[in-house]
């Protein structure tokens, strides 16, 4: 990653937030089932398949694909995050799947092995390259001649309660912050389909496609163990450190989102409406 946004994620995933999504892997797998099932539903790993999962983080997309293609597949994870990557091969460690591999590697420049997957998928996991483009052209060589892609993206910020909430929050407590290039590298990236599909044309992939999903995130815990992850995991947190929020400051925006998010409270479970972007493409015959 060769601009400072991107080398300030890098240096973010391999510190304090990696360490952060590590203890919090359990948490997000439950938050994410639905975009999960999602994805697998679509990607259709077979056995005997080679799979690559970009931006695999603590590993959970990497091992369910490993449980797809069988021990004649294999699976390869990548992350650019250290301790997920080691928290990942620990998990897979213990689960004895020995046909998974997880390597940290910035998959817009990494060297991959030429036409060796038949598949690669992604949860949320290519939303920060720098050049979208070269990126996908590197990941497409390494898929085999019409190998496939399938991941998943977040839509727009307003059809996201999980992200527009605490912001708005924030926002509400210690003023305005500048608004992001919604081009830029960041969870939004991908949120205009028609761009996304431009781009993968660019970097030489065929049968490109997007659709808008509605799904619903399911974090676990009580009110007050949710509330807590929404404000100290997610935008918000970046405002607070950003405006030198204090701890009632925070007490106040918890506050705030919590009313804000009581519709999306049944029988005690939050159930918070969501919008994804779903891509498929496949690298030309």
């Amino acid at each position: 990653m060769n601009n400072e946004a991107n080398a300030a994620e890098a240096a973010a995933w391999n510190g304090q937030r990696g360490h952060d999504w590590v203890r919090r892997q359990p948490t997000l797998d439950a938050l994410m089932a639905e975009v999960h099932s999602l994805l697998f539903d679509t990607a259709r790993p077979v056995p005997g398949e080679a799979v690559i999962d970009i931006g695999c983080g603590g590993g959970t997309t990497t091992m369910e694909g490993a449980r797809h293609v069988g021990s004649a597949g294999s699976v390869l994870g990548v992350d650019i995050s250290a301790p997920l990557v080691e928290h990942a091969s620990a998990r897979a460690g213990a689960e004895r799947l020995d046909n998974v591999v997880f390597h940290r590697a910035d998959a817009q420049t990494h060297v991959f092995d030429r036409d060796a997957f038949d598949l690669m998928i992604s949860r949320f996991g290519v939303l920060f390259f720098d050049d979208p483009v070269a990126a996908f052209r590197n990941i497409g060589g390494a898929l085999r001649p019409g190998g496939r892609m399938a991941f998943v993206a977040w839509s727009m910020a307003e059809a996201n309660p999980w992200f527009s909430v605490p912001v708005q929050m924030a926002v509400s407590v210690l003023g305005p912050v500048e608004r992001p290039d919604p081009a830029a590298p960041g969870p939004m990236a991908f949120r205009d389909i028609a761009r996304v599909l431009g781009l993968l044309r660019a970097a030489g992939l065929a049968e490109c496609a997007g659709t808008e999903w509605e799904v619903a995130l399911t974090p676990p815990g009580d009110a007050d163990e949710v509330i807590d992850f929404l404000v100290s995991a997610g935008p918000a947190a970046g405002i607070i450190a950003l405006k030198g929020g204090t701890d009632a400051d925070r007490r106040t925006i918890a506050e705030k989102c919590r009313a804000a998010m009581d519709p999306f409270l049944v029988d005690g479970r939050y159930r918070v409406p969501a919008r994804v972007n779903l891509f498929e493409a496949r690298r030309p015959n």
